[in-house]
């Protein structure tokens, strides 16, 4: 990182260079917009679906309840054919 420089991906998306051919400010905004929306539609059905994996699974909830470092292994728990990434994919 240069003297003023920042580490992030609208920056790189600036100063990025193919065939000498820098991205418009246009195409920019427009890849940042669909970046943002499509995260924004993945987060939402993740969790959507993970809550309804949970509630139709009240034992991984017991189970887990407490247990504030097990939150991560809830994707192992959730029977495999109905775990949320499963679901949108």
């Amino acid at each position: 990182m240069g003297r003023g420089g920042r580490d992030d991906l609208i920056t790189k998306l600036v100063q990025a260079e193919v065939d000498g051919q820098r991205m418009t400010d246009e195409e920019v905004i427009t890849f940042s917009a669909i970046r943002v929306l499509a995260g924004h539609v993945t987060t939402t059905l993740l969790l959507g679906t993970t809550v309804r994996c949970l509630d139709e699974n009240p034992w991984v909830v017991d189970k887990r309840r407490g247990e504030p470092d097990l939150v991560f292994q809830l994707q192992f728990a959730i029977p495999a054919g109905q775990r949320p990434v499963r679901e949108c994919t």
